[in-house]
């Protein structure tokens, strides 16, 4: 199972945590994800985690410490394609548009 299929699984089941807060990702929470390790944290944490944590314009990734230039703004699926997805128990997860 590769990262990105263990992150989909908890987040569908709620059982992921984000790493700011340490609170549970519920699947109707906005969230951002890491382009470089996939992990999946609320938007609003890494808002705040991006902008307290500049440095040279840049910020790292909670979990795997890839530098990032822009603060996160909006919330996308998984895939980028959809912006503030809807989550419908029993589609094609949490998080995503189905493509």
């Amino acid at each position: 199972m590769t990262q990105r299929e263990r992150l989909s699984e908890q987040l569908d089941k709620g059982t992921l945590e984000c790493l700011v807060c340490c609170e549970r990702v519920k699947q109707i929470d906005p969230v951002w994800y890491c382009n470089n390790c996939h992990h999946v944290l609320h938007l609003r944490c890494i808002r705040k985690w991006a902008m307290s944590s500049m440095v040279e314009s840049k910020w790292r990734c909670p979990a795997c410490q890839n530098t990032n230039q822009d603060i996160p703004a909006e919330y996308r699926c998984m895939c980028g394609a959809v912006r503030n997805p809807e989550y419908q128990r029993g589609s094609n997860g949490a998080h995503t548009c189905g493509r």
